[in-house]
């Protein structure tokens, strides 16, 4: 499997100050008893507000894995919105778009909600820029 699936996720405990931490899809659980890097067991380390975008036939998640991230989520105090679509399968986002549009419509609408409420501009932005 390719360790990017859960990049996103795991950019939130990389200490690279972000506002906040999108994933599609994504594989939360360890792939093996080597895998130091799933996103279920450095939840505790994340910094900011996660949105989790899953599909419950999705073949390399369970929803029983999605719902053990988001319990770890909660367990260590991180604000999180993980949401798995009935029925949709992996890369429901962008491979089929055109079967899941609706959910497609629904997971943009919460990208950008997360994205507007995650961004607020720096303290002091506004003195300094106007507006």
């Amino acid at each position: 499997m390719n360790p990017v699936r859960r990049n996103s996720f795991n950019q939130a405990g990389r200490g690279r100050g972000l506002a906040g931490a999108i994933g599609f899809h994504g594989v939360p659980q360890r792939r093996d008893q080597s895998d130091g890097n799933a996103p279920t067991d450095l939840a505790p380390g994340y910094a900011c507000p996660v949105l989790g975008l899953f599909g419950s036939a999705d073949r390399a998640t369970t929803v029983e894995q999605i719902d053990e991230f988001r319990r770890a989520l909660e367990g260590a105090g991180v604000p999180n919105e993980i949401v798995v679509y009935d029925g949709a399968p992996h890369s429901f986002f962008d491979r089929s778009y055109e079967e899941w549009r609706e959910v497609c419509d629904d997971a943009w609408r919460r990208v950008l909600r997360f994205v507007r409420s995650t961004s607020a501009p720096p303290s002091g932005w506004y003195a300094a820029h106007g507006s």
